[in-house]
């Protein structure tokens, strides 16, 4: 053979890009063909391994009676004409069963890049690059039936039936290919998709049925894809197909179809949820309707825009009837007007509130239409007094998902139906509470006592009204202390009364109320209170209530000066009682000695009765003094006071040591006779060179001194009215230095000094008493 049939047979097989084809050499073996679909020879030579291996075709112009061995190759193509060589090689691969193993096998593999397809177009381009890559067609496509298609005479090899269903060509392999638009009553495409039967024609000149859209077209076959494609194999020469490349075709076009119904399912899902979100928004007008009129209105309008329904009603009942209370515009002339209440569809659907979908209302025995005008409706309840309804003059017009739709939207205007009911019964709640929170405020405000309305806010009682009387006790004006902390302002920052507040705010909480003596802090500094505190539901779980604070500090004064009071007059009553009438008896005594014998003894005797008796009366005095309250403190340097009292008592040859300045609130002449009673207490029991010392501390100041210290068996007794340690006293001094202290309410303790005598250390601290707080 010339070097131009070689150069021919290779331009052949270089064009085919379908197939892995190569012209054999003589270094071919089974190794190096695995890859390979067909095996050309040009002329023979000896190549087992390859002839066994893969299908073989014998380009030669010898016969094949007059080839070496011709069961070697599977095809012979004539070296003068290669052009038949690519039938021939799917004829020889045909035959070679591996080869069919190998292009089911790629078959199943080409898929997957099928399966993967996102939308219908994309699937139909993969099918027919598939079919032609793999399946090696000629031309191949997929036909989508579109309704309702005008076609014109111009188009070639279609008739001017003007609008019609027609297969229309969505993907094709090569792009050059050309493929008509046919309407589904002629072609073998339209018969493929009203019979549903896959096709193979041997020769499209010659079939009844086929209308090729090229004269060049001679064999083809045709299997139906889905429910509204068809897809097509063409080839330019007679009988090219047979049952396997229809079985191949079938299950690639299984494939498709299984892939084209996820993705219509993908749509569809997709499309429902567009729908319901068309919907939703659609709806945001219509919740915000203030009442029912503009509320169905605005339905009615939404079924119309977003559900496209065309005649659409909205029925209330009123005195048994039902009543139209808004329509569509494009309402056909149907006799819709008043009907009873227990009517047909509308009456069963109140009745039985539930929906209904009639196909054809004149075929329902349920329905019993005043108009025969309407066939189709939906009906749809509102709430318990009304219904939705769409209409159609077309049976079967609306399907379930027309019926979910309207439930949705009929769903929106229930509970805006039941929010604009609620808020008229609000309006008219709130216009009764307000004239009753009129009442109250009139009430609130006249109160003569400090009052105040709380709310707990995460366990805190948070401020939300006051009264004038509560400004005016507290000196907080509305504005600073509501949405406050009441406790913050009011009560004293001290540990006890914070964990009394805190167990006060419990009990308010679980629904107690109380009742209780407290002292608060006012703009004229703490004051004692009587606390009524009131929850808004007693016995519950509360979150709000009222209380009312009650002056009593006058009242709580003039108690605590009566105690007092009472308690001087049963100690004048011990004192007269005991202490003076023993020297007052010896005196008596020594002067009937006196009158008897005129002893200078007795004399003496009873000058020692009358100076105890003095000195009793002095102690007496001294106690009477201290049991007078405190009217008034004022700033004073405890240390000067200390001076001045040290210089008014007999210190014998004591001594005093002062700090240079203790800063007190005080009476003066109070504190100067606590001082006063220290001293002498000093000499009296630690001798009359007793070193005494007055310092601060930080929690207030200190008497200390150098003497044999108190006992501490004695320390909590010394204070105590009556109680000696020695001298000839009545027990009233330390007593005093308490009374005085607890006066002022200070607190006084004795201990022992760093010089190992006493030390009474007292705190000038004001921690209040042991109150419940609000």
């Amino acid at each position: 053979m010339g070097d131009t049939v070689v150069e021919d047979i290779e331009t052949v097989l270089d064009a085919d890009d379908t197939l892995t084809v190569r012209r054999s050499t003589p270094d071919d073996t089974g190794a190096n063909l695995a890859d390979v679909d067909c095996l050309v020879f040009v002329g023979a030579f000896d190549s087992p391994h390859a002839a066994r291996s893969v299908p073989t075709v014998l380009c030669t112009d010898d016969p094949p009676e007059n080839v070496d061995s011709p069961h070697r190759y599977d095809a012979f193509v004539s070296a003068s004409d290669p052009t038949t060589l690519p039938t021939q090689i799917r004829w020889a691969m045909r035959r070679n069963s591996g080869s069919e193993r190998r292009r089911i096998a790629q078959l199943h593999n080409g898929a997957a890049s099928l399966i993967a397809a996102r939308t219908a177009n994309e699937l139909y381009e993969s099918t027919v690059d598939i079919a032609r890559r793999i399946l090696a067609f000629d031309t191949c496509y997929v036909g989508v039936v579109e309704p309702d298609l005008p076609t014109e005479p111009s188009e070639p090899g279609v008739a001017a039936d003007g609008n019609t269903d027609a297969v229309v060509p969505k993907a094709i392999q090569p792009p050059s290919a050309h493929v008509d638009v046919l309407p589904l009553s002629r072609g073998i495409a339209g018969e493929t998709y009203r019979t549903g039967n896959s096709f193979i024609v041997d020769d499209l000149q010659s079939h009844p049925l086929a209308e090729p859209s090229e004269p060049t077209y001679r064999s083809g076959l045709s299997v139906a894809l889905g429910d509204d494609a068809v897809f097509q194999a063409i080839a330019t020469q007679t009988n090219a197909f047979d049952e396997t490349d229809l079985n191949l075709a079938e299950l690639l076009v299984t494939y498709a179809t299984e892939t084209l119904s996820r993705i219509r399912s993908e749509e569809a899902l997709r499309q429902r949820r567009e729908d319901i979100t068309r919907l939703h928004e659609a709806t945001t007008e219509l919740v915000g309707c203030a009442d029912e009129d503009e509320l169905y209105r605005r339905t009615i309008a939404t079924a119309e825009n977003v559900l496209s329904l065309d005649s659409c009603y909205v029925r209330t009942v009123e005195n048994d009837r039902f009543v139209v209370r808004a329509e569509s515009e494009r309402t056909p002339p149907w006799d819709v007007a008043s009907i009873p209440s227990d009517h047909g569809i509308t009456g069963r659907t109140l009745l039985e509130s539930r929906s209904f979908l009639v196909e054809d209302l004149l075929d329902d025995e349920r329905a019993d239409p005043v108009d025969n005008g309407y066939r189709a409706a939906l009906s749809i309840p509102i709430g318990d007094a009304g219904v939705f309804q769409a209409l159609s003059a077309t049976p079967g017009a609306f399907d379930e998902q027309d019926l979910e739709f309207a439930e949705i939207l009929v769903s929106y205007v229930r509970t805006t139906q039941s929010r604009i009911a609620s808020e008229r019964a609000l309006r008219a709640r709130e216009r009764e509470l307000t004239a009753e929170r009129d009442r109250f405020s009139a009430l609130f405000e006249n109160v003569p006592d400090a009052a105040v309305a709380y709310e707990f806010v995460d366990g805190d009682p948070i401020v939300r009204r006051v009264n004038s009387a509560f400004e005016e006790t507290f000196g907080y004006d509305a504005e600073a202390i509501v949405g406050e902390n009441v406790d913050e302002y009011l009560v004293a920052d001290d540990e006890r009364d914070r964990n009394s507040a805190s167990r006060l705010n419990q009990r308010l909480q679980d629904g107690e109320s109380l009742r209780s003596e407290c002292r608060r802090l006012t703009s004229d500094g703490p004051r004692e209170f009587l606390l009524h505190v009131v929850p808004l539901a007693i016995g519950e779980t509360n979150v709000a209530g009222f209380a009312i604070y009650t002056d009593i500090t006058e009242r709580t004064r003039r108690e605590k000066r009566l105690a007092r009071q009472n308690e001087q007059l049963e100690e004048f009553a011990h004192i007269v009682s005991h202490d003076l009438r023993n020297p007052l008896s010896v005196a008596v005594g020594h002067l009937s000695l006196l009158r008897e014998s005129g002893s200078e003894e007795s004399f003496d005797a009873v000058e020692r009765s009358l100076g105890r008796m003095d000195d009793l009366i002095d102690d007496l005095l001294s106690l009477a003094r201290a049991g007078r309250t405190v009217e008034e403190r004022t700033p004073l340097d405890a240390a000067t006071v200390a001076r001045t009292a040290w210089s008014g008592v007999d210190t014998a040859d004591a001594t005093l040591r002062v700090d240079e300045a203790i800063p007190v609130d005080a009476d003066e002449s109070r504190l100067r006779e606590l001082f006063e009673n220290l001293f002498r207490n000093a000499v009296e029991h630690a001798g009359e060179a007793v070193s005494v010392t007055v310092g601060s501390v930080n929690d207030g100041f200190f008497v200390a001194d150098d003497g044999p210290g108190v006992a501490a068996a004695d320390r909590e007794r010394v204070f105590e009215q009556g109680f000696s340690t020695g001298g000839d006293g009545i027990g009233v001094g330390l007593y005093i230095v308490r009374t005085v202290a607890e006066a002022h309410d200070w607190s006084v303790t004795v201990c022992e000094s760093s010089e190992g005598g006493a030390c009474f250390h007292f705190v000038t601290d004001d921690t209040g008493e042991d109150a419940d707080e609000l």
